[in-house]
């Protein structure tokens, strides 16, 4: 008996595939594991791997591997070294599920009693949380609750589990998704003891491009593609090798082709086929669904500032050692409400070269007042002026905003370009139309180069058309700053000649008088 119990505790000592074929046939034995799950219980179990991320479609049973993963740390630990973990769901009752998963097998699996005992204590045992006789402890959370500062005994949280912790309902908006990403960072990394070997494992589907688990993946290809280390482990696995309908299937024996196939007819019928990429194939949007490609977006970065060039009079780039020159150009689009849940307020700041590249230098994205916009658009004045136009969406309370910078620049002696004319006929077509027929083909060429640090901008070109929740501010400011750049683009001189006479002009400051 002992030399039997000791054979199966090696053989699954570092095996989880094994162990679960063992210990939790119904999971492990329904159909055969595919080899994503082999190397995924390898990367679970490893001591070495203490971030790691399984990016993985729907029903793959990246739940179930992890669960399993907790399991088999628990019968392998001892008194002198026991887990302290935590499995955080979206919501605390989905966590809660996981936790009597792992819970009633160490309860009432007898195998589990045979080979490595039985761990059931009659100290905190419930579905939200349970200490075993051997002091390991697993709690259920939610996201976003409070983490920091729990401890069992002396001991820190040797690991936590953030398992489909994002979902469309908490990364609706900007704001949701800013405050998970600092959640994790400022709350449940640093509760976990690191220093002594902890772990933290992000495993879910991805729900949306600005999510905190994209980002992960996002940051993990651009580690591999400059080949510079990077801090998470990733196993990223579609639903099949190539994320397409026609691609081998990942877990044949589960999930095939004509299987898939039946899967993706039926978002189709119900209008939703962008749901099926997202939670099958790792996409955010179906392929043709995306206006704005990634690849052309990221193809066309730049690095480098912008600098004044004295001599010639101009505002340039230095790009690979050469100056791109080219003239400001300004567009100011002001929400359209004073509400609490208004659009954001946005100025976009794009330099335009005499062969029409436009390169986002700057925006100012927020929910601010009417005056305080108008205070903003005067502020990034003086800081790029000269500036060739300036462009007002003119709809509305937009036309009082300008109105407003008309009359107020008269009053400052600051003559703003655009200001008198305005956009006409902006209305007239569709946000769609407008922002597709307009921008897209100019992205397609490469010709609109922005920073790869203007991640908000990013967001929305890739989520647009706009869905619920989702903002596309900062797309409607570049859009008006490309307008009127049509024709020779003159970089410098008369702009720059006209400014520096201007600041020569003097007046009498009690009677208004020229000198």
């Amino acid at each position: 008996m002992t030399n039997d119990r000791e054979y199966v505790r090696e053989l699954c000592r570092h095996d989880l595939i094994k162990f679960g074929q063992l210990f939790c046939p119904e999971d492990f034995l329904a159909t055969a594991s595919p080899p994503m799950h082999y190397k995924a219980g390898r990367m679970l179990l490893s001591r070495k791997i203490q971030q790691l991320s399984l990016i993985w479609s729907r029903d793959h049973a990246k739940t179930t591997m992890a669960a399993t993963a907790i399991l088999h740390k628990f019968c392998y630990a001892t008194r002198q070294s026991p887990e302290f973990i935590a499995w955080i769901g979206e919501a605390q009752e989905q966590a809660i599920d996981n936790v009597k998963w792992v819970m009633s097998h160490l309860e009432s699996n007898r195998l589990i009693h045979k080979y490595y005992g039985d761990f059931t204590a009659k100290k905190r045992w419930t579905s939200k949380e349970f200490i075993t006789n051997h002091g390991c402890r697993l709690m259920a959370k939610g996201t976003t609750q409070r983490l920091r500062g729990r401890k069992e005994g002396s001991t820190r949280f040797t690991g936590m589990v953030l398992d489909d912790f994002e979902s469309e309902l908490n990364t609706k908006t900007p704001e949701a998704r800013s405050f998970i990403k600092d959640w994790v960072v400022s709350a449940v990394y640093p509760a976990i003891d690191m220093d002594k070997g902890g772990f933290l494992w992000c495993n879910g589907t991805i729900v949306h491009y600005d999510s905190f688990l994209n980002g992960i993946r996002r940051d993990y290809h651009e580690a591999l593609k400059a080949k510079k280390p990077f801090a998470w482990d990733v196993l990223e696995c579609p639903a099949t090798e190539d994320g397409t309908l026609e691609g081998k299937p990942m877990w044949e024996s589960r999930w095939s082709t004509e299987k898939l196939k039946q899967k993706y007819q039926f978002y189709l019928n119900t209008g939703r086929p962008s749901k099926f990429f997202q939670e099958y194939m790792n996409k955010v949007r179906a392929p043709g669904d995306e206006i704005f490609n990634e690849e052309d977006i990221k193809n066309a970065y730049y690095t480098g500032f912008l600098k004044w060039d004295e001599g010639r009079g101009s505002w340039y780039i230095l790009i690979d050692e050469k100056k791109v020159y080219g003239n400001i150009y300004f567009g100011v689009d002001p929400a359209t409400s004073t509400e609490s849940n208004r659009d954001y307020s946005t100025i976009v700041v794009t330099l335009v070269t005499e062969e029409y590249d436009y390169y986002v230098i700057n925006y100012f994205r927020e929910r601010v007042l009417p005056m305080d916009l108008a205070e903003k658009i005067f502020e990034f004045y003086k800081l790029y002026k000269p500036v060739k136009r300036v462009n007002i969406e003119t709809i509305a309370y937009q036309e009082m905003l300008r109105d407003y910078m008309w009359r107020e620049s008269k009053k400052r002696g600051v003559f703003i370009p655009g200001l008198e004319k305005g956009i006409k006929g902006y209305g007239k077509t569709s946000k769609k139309d407008r922002l597709f027929e307009g921008l897209q083909p100019m992205f397609k060429m490469g010709a609109i180069h922005l920073k790869a640090s203007q991640i908000e901008f990013l967001n929305e070109l890739l989520a647009f058309p706009a869905k619920t929740g989702a903002t596309d501010d900062i797309l409607d400011g570049f859009w008006l700053s490309t307008q009127f750049t049509s024709g020779f683009q003159r970089i410098g001189g008369k702009i720059r000649k006209a400014v520096i006479r201007a600041k020569r002009i003097k007046y009498d400051w009690v009677t208004g008088k020229r000198k």
